[in-house]
């Protein structure tokens, strides 16, 4: 019997699963500049989960990736946070390959860089995962 290999389109699907449950798994770290309303991740972290937003545009990215839901109250507290308060903010992620909705939650804590820049040092997790409840 000869040995079956599988086609480099089921390869890549199972990446793609792979991947995806890797992006829902892990905690990741983020920082966000409101003053200039941009998304920084660690070294990295795009290239380890294979996944790019195409910008770091805050704005745009909250717009095209979270629940039309939860604009609002991501924006009311990015916009508390700004004042100073440090508070969890909780929102549903529509991942673009699958639009299965993820819930996530951003815990930071606020950082003034020189010139009065605000920045918020932080990990997206996961909401109902082992690491989300040790914390």
């Amino acid at each position: 019997m000869k040995k079956q290999y599988k086609k480099a389109e089921e390869t890549k699907n199972i990446l793609n699963w792979k991947n995806r449950r890797e992006l829902m798994s892990k905690n990741i770290p983020l920082e966000v500049d409101l003053e200039n309303r941009q998304l920084f991740f660690k070294d990295g972290i795009k290239e380890k989960l294979h996944f790019d937003f195409g910008t770091n545009n805050i704005d745009n990215l909250i717009k095209t990736y979270l629940d039309p839901k939860d604009l609002e109250i991501v924006n009311r507290s990015l916009t508390q946070a700004k004042k100073g308060l440090e508070k969890p903010i909780p929102f549903n992620f529509i991942h673009p390959l699958t639009s299965k909705s993820i819930r996530f939650e951003y815990r930071y804590q606020i950082v003034y860089v020189k010139y009065a820049s605000t920045r918020l040092l932080g990990e997206l997790i996961k909401i109902g995962s082992k690491k989300a409840r040790k914390i």
